[in-house]
């Protein structure tokens, strides 16, 4: 039976990595979390977004919050450039985020946090456009005699 990882940073409580990933996946986690203190901004966006992907499969919604924050308006933006429509855009940014918000809990650590992100944001716009296609309007067109 394996040992349960513990959390270098935790405060009194040590708590166990969930999570299927590998041994050395998990020891890099657990080397990143050493070199990482939670307080400060400095830190690298990569390295600073997987700690708190891993804060919050140990349960810490004020992470997934800081997530959302932190890459709200690259997401909203991303997704108007993409498919030109800045209100749509933010409908897609909140489904984006619902959707990383029910899958985080089975984040393998195999890429960035970022990267992860944004392949949902682009596969929603990818979807929006097609239902677009699919589901064409036409304006309607106005006499200018009044009839």
């Amino acid at each position: 039976m394996t040992a349960g990882l513990l959390c270098p940073v935790s405060s009194t409580r040590p708590r166990r990595l969930i999570g299927v990933v590998s041994r050395r996946t998990a020891r890099n986690l657990v080397a990143q979390e050493q070199k990482l203190d939670c307080s400060t901004a400095h830190e690298p966006a990569g390295d600073y977004d997987m700690h708190l992907v891993w804060r919050f499969q140990q349960g810490d919604l004020s992470a997934f919050e800081q997530l959302v924050e932190s890459h709200k308006q690259s997401v909203i933006n991303y997704a108007a450039r993409t498919i030109g429509d800045p209100t749509e855009a933010e409908d897609i940014a909140q489904r984006a985020f619902v959707r990383v918000f029910s899958a985080l809990g089975r984040f393998r650590f195999q890429a960035k946090f970022s990267s992860w992100l944004f392949a949902i944001t682009r596969n929603l716009c990818l979807n929006e456009l097609r239902r677009r296609a699919r589901h064409r309007t036409e304006p309607l067109e106005h006499d200018n005699d009044g009839e």
